[in-house]
């Protein structure tokens, strides 16, 4: 009886040891398929992205040979070709950073909001060139320390550059409102105002219906929209939407302030 008892138990350590060292394997697997799928996104999201980069700095360099009877016609091209190399940037940006599994991690970082903006809008006006882009920030506080990650700045690249690139003006304008306002807590108040073509109400309604939607697969026709509703989630911030068609677009963004 002592006999089967200890042969039963060496059978079960053995079965033990063996589930275990299969575990190891596996996870050494999973490590390396986890690294591998991370390389991979990196190479590709930085060659592709690269490669569009040199499109359009090889079609600034073509435009100062073209003869100038056909300028216009030239810009307007540029304007579309800039148009869709920006979207396929961002869509390429876009899944590079809902790929990140640190992208809803929560935050006790603080930055200085009008830093930031600033940043993003010297980013943004060189990624423009010679197009007519006005930017200005109307802060009466110059120092909001606010609740930030590493992925902030992509919320203000994103929203700002929909508000120039969905515009048909000759002179691309935008406004940024910075305040500090008071609910439950302090928050830092950004409004983006833009001269664009506006929304309609059902599109207003749509992304409206985005904002309270849990659904991923909701998005699917607004990937970076949904993106930058997941950082601001995980910041503690909100996001709205004002707009009025042919007048233009105004995003309100809200954020915790640090507090003292």
């Amino acid at each position: 009886m002592l006999y089967y008892t200890i042969k039963k138990i060496k059978s079960y350590s053995d079965n033990l040891i063996e589930s275990k060292s299969k575990l190891e394997i596996s996870e050494k697997k999973y490590k390396l398929a986890y690294t591998n799928a991370n390389l991979y996104r990196d190479i590709f999201t930085h060659d592709v992205g690269n490669s569009l980069q040199k499109f359009l700095l090889l079609f600034e360099i073509i435009q100062e040979y073209i003869d100038p009877t056909k300028r216009q016609a030239s810009i307007e091209l540029y304007n579309s070709f800039h148009s869709q190399i920006y979207r396929g940037t961002e869509l390429i940006k876009n899944v590079g950073i809902l790929s990140r599994s640190e992208l809803d991690s929560p935050s006790d970082s603080y930055v200085n909001i009008i830093k930031i903006l600033n940043e993003v809008i010297e980013e943004i006006r060189r990624s423009f060139g010679k197009e007519n882009v006005k930017i200005n920030i109307k802060s009466e506080n110059k120092d909001l320390p606010i609740k930030a990650n590493k992925y902030l700045k992509y919320v203000f690249t994103n929203l700002i550059n929909n508000g120039l690139i969905h515009n048909n003006n000759f002179s691309k304008e935008i406004l940024i409102n910075v305040m500090e306002v008071t609910n439950k807590d302090k928050l830092a108040k950004i409004e983006i105002n833009d001269n664009g073509i506006g929304f309609s109400d059902d599109v207003r309604i749509f992304f409206e219906d985005l904002l309270n939607s849990k659904n991923e697969f909701n998005y699917r026709s607004g990937l970076g929209f949904f993106v930058v509703k997941r950082i601001l989630s995980s910041l503690n911030g909100k996001i709205s939407i004002k707009s009025e068609l042919t007048v233009g677009t105004s995003i309100t963004v809200m954020l915790p302030i640090k507090k003292e």
